[in-house]
């Protein structure tokens, strides 16, 4: 029979709790994902006026127009 040295079963058994607490938040986030109906962006004030002005788009209408889109 092989014999497991301490060390190497500690670090299996910390794997293997890290393993399932990975699985844990994986499925609550599936779950969490799966009954959202919005979506978010967030972008940097910087990128939004590059957008904003790339359409010619008055920056202040153009974010209460995404606001109230939702």
């Amino acid at each position: 029979m092989i014999e497991i040295q301490p060390r190497a079963r500690y670090a299996a058994i910390v794997l293997v709790v890290a393993l399932l607490a990975a699985c844990v938040v994986g499925f609550f986030r599936a779950r969490t994902e799966a009954h959202a109906n919005r979506v978010e962006i967030a972008m940097d004030y910087t990128d939004f006026l590059a957008l904003a002005r790339a359409y010619n788009y008055n920056p202040s209408a153009f974010l209460i127009a995404l606001r109230r889109a939702g």
